[in-house]
């Protein structure tokens, strides 16, 4: 099992523990793992918990795992405010990555 394979499936765990579910989009055979795009959904409505829509996959693996461990028990701390420090955090450790959003 690669390392992101590894790591996918323990935020996998930690969504599920958060009663959520973790999708990935099927990448292209050949396709870089690390250019996987992800999106957390509440298994209750089948809506995207991160404010994108329904077909929309934007997340990276690194963004699904500071969201999960964002602290969004106050106001500061909100799924919101979570999603927008998650892609603003993103965008800043990889201007790429904004392109694809």
């Amino acid at each position: 099992m690669t390392t992101d394979s590894r790591r996918e499936s323990e935020l996998h765990r930690l969504a599920e523990q958060q009663g959520l579910l973790l999708r990935c989009i099927e990448q292209a055979p050949g396709e870089d793992a690390s250019d996987a795009r992800f999106q957390l959904v509440d298994p209750g409505d089948n809506s995207s918990v991160t404010g994108s829509g329904p077909a929309e996959f934007d997340l990276t693996l690194d963004d699904v795992e500071r969201f999960l461990k964002a602290d969004h028990s106050t106001p500061q701390g909100s799924v919101e405010d979570s999603v927008h420090r998650v892609r603003r955090a993103s965008a800043e450790s990889d201007p790429e990555s904004s392109e694809h959003r």
